[in-house]
């Protein structure tokens, strides 16, 4: 099975974003940059399908020229182990050798051999094997994964380079990336995000929605595991019709 490790990258191949390389010289995401710098998210995606072409055309190019051309993740960011064995929680797997990133609450990213979609769950425990390999046990979140942004409705929290701009009426003091587990009506951030009571405008696409921050369920190496609740503009909390 493949296996990709670390917040970004988990993030990454949900939403299956590809960095390509040419020659060993890896091409920036644009759209996280421009994201970083404070552009809204159409303008940032607008400039990123027009990088993406570019950047397609560049490795067909040299491609056919016969210049080495990989996915970023193939040898950096994506590592193969063997699937020992599943059951209702989750996984374990064979790593060929220990890794110095492995550790106990790592979040991790996961699929079988030549499958599309990517899995997530936590590193529960890890030992050598007598073959000096290492055998994981991997938890794994059930249900549909989504990569949300999350723009910031405090402004409090803001950090200090991002650049404030209106989505609508409502004044956004940056973006935070995030995993949307929609099943459960929680998100994994990245670590110290979570305070609770904060407030964001939780955008997939087109679709936009306010939320505030509630429980704290989990806390790992790399990640937070946070409840939270859908709310008006004003964060009252919207609650479901009664059946």
């Amino acid at each position: 099975m493949q296996v990709a490790h670390g917040f970004c990258n988990v993030r990454a191949m949900i939403a299956g974003v590809a960095k390509v390389t040419v020659d060993d010289d890896p091409v920036l995401m644009e759209r996280i940059r421009m994201e970083r710098l404070g552009f809204g998210i159409e303008l940032a995606e607008e400039v990123a399908k027009k990088q993406v072409a570019a950047q397609r055309t560049a490795v067909a190019a040299k491609s056919e020229a016969g210049a080495e051309v990989h996915l970023v993740g193939s040898r950096e960011s994506i590592e193969n182990w063997i699937l020992q064995d599943e059951s209702a929680t989750g996984i374990g797997g064979i790593a060929p050798k220990h890794v110095e990133w492995l550790k106990v609450n790592m979040l991790i990213a996961c699929r079988e051999e030549g499958a599309e979609k990517w899995s997530v769950g936590v590193v529960r425990r890890f030992e050598g094997t007598m073959q000096n390999q290492v055998s994981v046990g991997i938890e794994l979140f059930h249900g549909e994964m989504i990569c949300p942004y999350l723009g910031v409705l405090d402004k409090s929290y803001a950090n200090i380079w991002d650049q404030t701009h209106n989505v609508g009426e409502t004044k956004v003091y940056g973006y935070i990336d995030a995993i949307l587990l929609p099943e459960s009506s929680s998100l994994l951030v990245e670590p110290n995000i979570h305070i609770s009571g904060r407030r964001f405008l939780l955008s997939i696409k087109e679709q936009k929605k306010f939320v505030r921050f509630t429980e704290h369920i989990d806390k790992g190496a790399d990640y937070e595991h946070v409840r939270f609740i859908e709310t008006d503009k004003e964060g009252n909390e919207i609650k479901p019709p009664s059946p």
